[in-house]
């Protein structure tokens, strides 16, 4: 399996196009590496964006995968 870092912001208005609106969360960039993601999210709060940082896993088919261990 691959682990993929999501970095979601929430949307605070201005040019970013799409049918977003205000308060929306929207997907950021992606990337494999965890550090890259955290200097991304770190760019982003400084800037005064409420940011998170999403672990996603891909399987062998290309499928995401849920760990449940990390549900519970």
């Amino acid at each position: 399996m691959t682990e993929l870092f999501l970095v979601n912001f929430v949307y605070r208005g201005g040019n970013y196009g799409g049918t977003f609106k205000e308060g929306d969360w929207i997907n950021f960039r992606s990337t494999h590496c965890l550090a890259d993601a955290t200097d991304m999210a770190d760019a982003l709060r400084r800037g005064g964006c409420k940011v998170r940082v999403q672990s996603v896993l891909i399987g062998t088919r290309g499928q995401v995968e849920v760990d449940l261990e990390k549900l519970n």
